[in-house]
C-alpha cells in the first residue's frame, strides 16, 4: 500500500538527482524502487524536502541512498501541544481582574464556541508556536516599553530601543522620549500581536515608532513623521544580518473631516471640515449638501449632526507601503472605524467620489491609507460583538467591502494598558498591580491578531513572502461571517458590502499545527 512519505535531501545539489531516480521508469540503483514514483507534494520552495507516494518496504530501502538524510511517514507525525494558556476568554465589559483576549480562543477553532453570548465559554488556547526568531513593528502612540507583557519567560524585556535613525541610516534624530506611550492604544496594540498572556508572539522581539500625530494628550514630546517612519523601518530591515522576518502593523490611517450642510468650511481639532456640494455615485452626477446613506456615505460622527469622518488615500504613503512590502515585509492596516465601503479597483464603486468647497473630488470607496489594494498587504476590518441569527458579523463600525482582505476579534480586547493614558483606565494587570490593562474596541484591536498570526506563520516559514502569507491566511480563514449577498445595502450595518466573509483562523495542534509547516 503507497503512503506519502517526506524524503529529505542531504544537500540542494542531490535534490534533483534524486527526483531524477525516483520519478523516471526504470531501475537505477538497489535503494531505487524499480517503478516510477508518483510525486505527492513537490515543495518547489524548500526542494530539500519532497513528498513521494512509497510503500513501507520502498521508504525503509530508500533510507540508505546516502543522498538522502531521512525518510517518514506523514501520518505518524504530529506536533504535540508545548503549552497552553487557560482564562476567562470573555467578552464582557468588566476590566478588572484575570482576562483573556478572546481572539486568542477564537481565532484556533473551527466554529464559534462563543454563541452569541459574551460571557467565558471555557477553553484553552493552546500553542506551538510563539513568534520566536521574528521582529514586529508597531507603528503607534508609543509602548510603555517596562510593562510586564512585553517580558520573556526569563524576565526579560523584549522591546527593542533602538535609535531608528542610527540603526536604518537615515537622516534624522531620534525624538526624546520615543520608548512612552501616553495615550495607551499602542502599548495595547502591542500587547495584542506580541504581549506574553495576552498576545499571540509570545516570544517575539518587539520594536516601537511613536508616530508623529498620535502622541497622546499629556505627551512632553513629539514621534516621528510618517515618511521617516516608513524610510527608518525599510532601512532597518534591509541592514539587518541576522535573518529575522518583520512584521509591520499600522492600526491608524488617514482620514478626513467632513461637513455635510451649510457652505463654509468649518474647524474640527484644529483640521478643516469641507462642506459636501455634491459628487457622482455609480456614473450618475448628484448635487446636494447631504450625507446621503443610499450612495454609501456613511463616515463617523464626531460632533454636531453635520460633521463626520470619512477614510483618505493619501499616494505617497501607500507608495510607501507597496515598497516596505517589496522589501519582504508583512504589513496588516486596521480598515477603519468609519462603516464605510472599501472597493477595489475595477470595482462597482472605486469611483464614486464628493465634491466639496476648498478640495478637489474625494474617491470616498477607496478606503484610507496606508493601505494599497494592489499589494500583498492585509487590510483587516473587526467581529465579535454583532451576531445576525446566531451567525456572526462584521462590527457595526467596521469599514468592510471587497478591499477588505480578513476579519479578526476586535470588540472588547482585553490587552495592556500604559500607565498614563488618555482612557482613563486605573483597572490594575492582574498579574501586578503596579502595571495596567485595559478593554479597546476597533479594527485597531483586528489588526494586531492577525499580525501576530503572521508572526507565527514566519516563525516556521521565514522564507515566505507577503504574497504567501497573505494567500495563507485568506485561504485558511473561514467563510462564517454573515453576508446579505448585496453590495450596496449600506444602511445594514452587518453587511459585508460585497465583501468577503473570512474570519481568521489558525489552527494550533497536532496534525494541523503541521500541515502548516508542511504547506
Amino acid at each position: 500500500m503507497y503512503k506519502e512519505y517526506v524524503v529529505t535531501a542531504a544537500n540542494l545539489e542531490t535534490t534533483d538527482s534524486i527526483w531524477d531516480d525516483l520519478v523516471k521508469d526504470g531501475f537505477t540503483s538497489e535503494n531505487i524502487p524499480e517503478r516510477s514514483v508518483e510525486v505527492a507534494d513537490e515543495r518547489p520552495l524548500n526542494k530539500k524536502n519532497t513528498t513521494y507516494l512509497l510503500t513501507k518496504e520502498e521508504a525503509e530501502s530508500l533510507k540508505q541512498d546516502p543522498r538522502v538524510i531521512d525518510v517518514f511517514d506523514i501520518s505518524e507525525f504530529a506536533v504535540t501541544k508545548s503549552a497552553f494558556q487557560e482564562g476567562n476568554f470573555n467578552k464582557n465589559t468588566t476590566t478588572t481582574g484575570e482576562k483573556q483576549n478572546w481572539g486568542l480562543l477564537r481565532h484556533i477553532l473551527e466554529t464559534n464556541t462563543f454563541g452569541t453570548s459574551v460571557d467565558d465559554p471555557g477553553g484553552t488556547y493552546n500553542y506551538v508556536l510563539d513568534g520566536t526568531g521574528v521582529d514586529i513593528v508597531i507603528i503607534d502612540t508609543g509602548i510603555q516599553a517596562d510593562h510586564p507583557e512585553f517580558q520573556n519567560a526569563s524576565g526579560a524585556s523584549r522591546v527593542q530601543q533602538i535609535n531608528w535613525f542610527t540603526a536604518s541610516g537615515v537622516g534624522g534624530t531620534m525624538p526624546t522620549g520615543h520608548y512612552t506611550d501616553y495615550d495607551g492604544h499602542g502599548t495595547h496594540v502591542a500587547a495584542t500581536a506580541a504581549g506574553k498572556t495576552f498576545g499571540w508572539a509570545k516570544n517575539a522581539h518587539i520594536y516601537s515608532i511613536k508616530l508623529q500625530g498620535l502622541e497622546g494628550p499629556s505627551d512632553p514630546n513629539s514621534g516621528i513623521s510618517y515618511s521617516n517612519a516608513f524610510d527608518c523601518i525599510l532601512g532597518w530591515h534591509l541592514a539587518k544580518t541576522n535573518g529575522r522576518p518583520t512584521i509591520l502593523n499600522n492600526s491608524w490611517g488617514f482620514i478626513v473631516y467632513w461637513q455635510t450642510a451649510g457652505t463654509d468650511s468649518l474647524s474640527f481639532d484644529g483640521v478643516t471640515t469641507y462642506p459636501v456640494t455634491g459628487g457622482v455615485y455609480r456614473g450618475t452626477a448628484w448635487s446636494a449638501a447631504l450625507k446621503d446613506t443610499s450612495k454609501g456615505l456613511i463616515g463617523q460622527q464626531i460632533s454636531a449632526t453635520t460633521e463626520y469622518v470619512f477614510p483618505y488615500k493619501i499616494t505617497s504613503a501607500d507608495a510607501d507601503i507597496e515598497g516596505l512590502i517589496d522589501a519582504g515585509i508583512i504589513v496588516c492596516t486596521s480598515a477603519g472605524n468609519n462603516g464605510m465601503k472599501h472597493d477595489v479597483l475595477g470595482g462597482t464603486d472605486y469611483n464614486n467620489y464628493v465634491t466639496a468647497t476648498g478640495l478637489s473630488n474625494y474617491y470616498y470607496h477607496r478606503g484610507s491609507s496606508p493601505h494599497s489594494g494592489s499589494n500583498p498587504g492585509l487590510e483587516v476590518g473587526s467581529t465579535g460583538l454583532n451576531f445576525v441569527s446566531s451567525t456572526e458579523a462584521k462590527s457595526t463600525y467596521s469599514d468592510t467591502g471587497p478591499g477588505v482582505d480578513i476579519y479578526a476579534a476586535g470588540d472588547r480586547i482585553i490587552s495592556a494598558m500604559s500607565s498614563t493614558n488618555a482612557y482613563g483606565s486605573n483597572s490594575s494587570y492582574y498579574i501586578d498591580s503596579n502595571y495596567k490593562q485595559h478593554l479597546l474596541s476597533g479594527t485597531s484591536m483586528a489588526s494586531p491578531q492577525v499580525a501576530g498570526i503572521c508572526a507565527l506563520l514566519k516563525q516556521v516559514h521565514p522564507d515566505w513572502t507577503p504574497q504567501q502569507v497573505k494567500s495563507w491566511v485568506v485561504n485558511n480563514a473561514k467563510d462564517v461571517l454573515y453576508s446579505t449577498g448585496e453590495d450596496n445595502d449600506y444602511a445594514n450595518s452587518a453587511s459585508i458590502l460585497g465583501g468577503v466573509q473570512k474570519l481568521a483562523y489558525m489552527p494550533m495542534s497536532g496534525q494541523l499545527v503541521y500541515r502548516i509547516l508542511e504547506v
